[in-house]
């Protein structure tokens, strides 16, 4: 049970905090670049010609790495209003990325610290590994995807889900796989190898849509991107500085001794 503390807690703590940095940011920065981008999709329902371009435009948009849907017309689902609730609802979303992702992190963390434990290689800065583990994390789960499937405004053209999905899952897993390799193993080999591995998802590619572009204009589709990676990239710093000095805090090296992978 103390060990489950010792996890849950500090991933709790990381999210919370990170999702508050991402969400502030978010406001002032992504939010303003969405409701504009939402205002061509508008223009384009009230075109006259809208309806051959709604064959071809997925109407959802991708903010940070997950995907937003949006129905027009008949069966519309519901959505925050603009201002307060949709800032309450960006939080608490966040929240919860923050929590899974933090989990995530605080476990791999907690067991490096098991096999670095054994091998009696002990790191006096928790603050700086934690910062490496936050990188490790967005290069994982945010730069490597982005790489093929940027983040996407409102009225993008864009592939089928289900194959983005899974292209993102795969991306995902062998970046992963990969970065372990380049960064942990011993031998060249292994580090060539995970190289290799790294490349992998982008020389299969990512699924293209029949059309590029989208409603937007191309400048504030390109400025959606930056942003949306530089407030990622606030959201796993502070993800993994926070996560690493809670995890230290609440699991001490004692109880790190008595764990076995």
């Amino acid at each position: 049970m103390q060990l489950l503390h010792g996890l849950v807690w500090p991933a709790l703590i990381a999210g919370l905090l990170s999702g508050l940095a991402l969400s502030v940011v978010q406001q002032f920065t992504v939010i303003p670049i969405i409701l504009e981008a939402e205002t061509y999709e508008v223009g384009d329902q009230n075109s006259p010609n809208n309806s051959a371009s709604e064959r071809d435009l997925d109407h959802s948009h991708s903010e940070d790495g997950h995907s937003h849907a949006h129905t027009h017309g008949r069966g519309e689902i519901w959505a925050p209003d603009d201002g307060t609730e949709r800032a309450f609802y960006t939080f608490i979303i966040n929240v919860l990325l923050g929590f899974g992702y933090g989990l995530l992190l605080v476990v791999a963390m907690t067991m490096h610290r098991v096999i670095r434990s054994k091998a009696s290689q002990h790191s006096s800065n928790t603050w700086l590994n934690g910062l490496w583990w936050g990188l490790a994390g967005y290069v994982v789960f945010q730069l490597a995807p982005a790489l093929g499937l940027p983040p996407e405004l409102p009225g993008a053209y864009a592939a089928d889900l289900e194959d983005r999905q899974l292209w993102w899952v795969i991306c995902v897993s062998l970046t992963a796989i990969g970065l372990t390799y380049v960064v942990f193993a011993k031998l060249v080999w292994f580090r060539i190898l995970g190289g290799l591995i790294l490349l992998l998802p982008h020389i299969i590619g990512a699924p293209t849509p029949p059309h590029h572009g989208g409603l937007a204009p191309q400048e504030l589709a390109n400025l959606f991107i930056a942003v949306s990676l530089l407030a990622s990239l606030l959201f796993w710093i502070v993800l993994g500085v926070v996560g690493a000095a809670a995890s230290t805090r609440l699991l001490k090296d004692s109880e790190i001794d008595n764990l076995s992978f």
